[in-house]
Parts: structure tokens; sequence; C-alpha cells
């Protein structure tokens, strides 16, 4: 958990930690795209709220994920991607250019 400190760079350098299973850095001066953190299949928590991180939230792939938080971050995209995530319990996209339609999460 590297939450609100200094710590800066891009998120490409973190996607070859491919065991990863938590990766919490809201609050920081983290940047880069969704796309490499996509590689990351095992991670069951993300948190880049915060963020300076931009990117397509349609990149979002990982199965095993159960929460994330993207809040006040500069991803996009249509936010009914959450219904490929089957252990999905807690979505937070508030303050993001993430929209579509509420029927996208009918099963």
């Amino acid at each position: 958990d590297l939450s609100q400190t200094q710590v800066m760079g891009d998120l490409a350098e973190l996607s070859n930690l491919t065991a990863l299973e938590l990766l919490r850095l809201p609050h920081t001066q983290v940047s880069g795209s969704l796309a490499a953190v996509s590689k990351l299949k095992d991670l069951q928590r993300l948190d880049l709220a915060r963020t300076r991180v931009v990117g397509d939230v349609s990149l979002l792939n990982m199965t095993k994920l159960v929460d994330l938080s993207l809040a006040q971050s500069r991803v996009r995209g249509n936010f009914g991607v959450i219904t490929r995530l089957p252990d999905l319990v807690k979505a937070d996209l508030s303050g993001t250019a993430v929209s579509g339609d509420l029927g996208a999460l009918e099963y």
C-alpha cells in the first residue's frame, strides 16, 4: 500500500509483476495507461483513485478482480465492461469519463 505518498512513475513499470494480487496507489503521482495493468491476471484489488492514469476501462480483463477503484482518474469508456468481471463486488468509477447504459449490468 503506497497510498497518499510521493510515489510517481508509469504503470508500465509494474506490468511484469504478474503474480501481484493487490495494487493500491491512490492519491499518488502515478501515470500511464490501464493497458499496463491488464496483464496482471491475478489482481484482486486495484485502487488507482486520484492518479494520472488514463485509458479505456474496456482493457480491464482481470477475471479475479473483486475491488476496483478508479475514482477521480482520467479513465474513460463504457462501464458495461464490469459484466466481464465475475468476482467484482465493489467498483468506484466516480469522477471519471466512464459512461454507459445500466441495462448492460443485467445478467
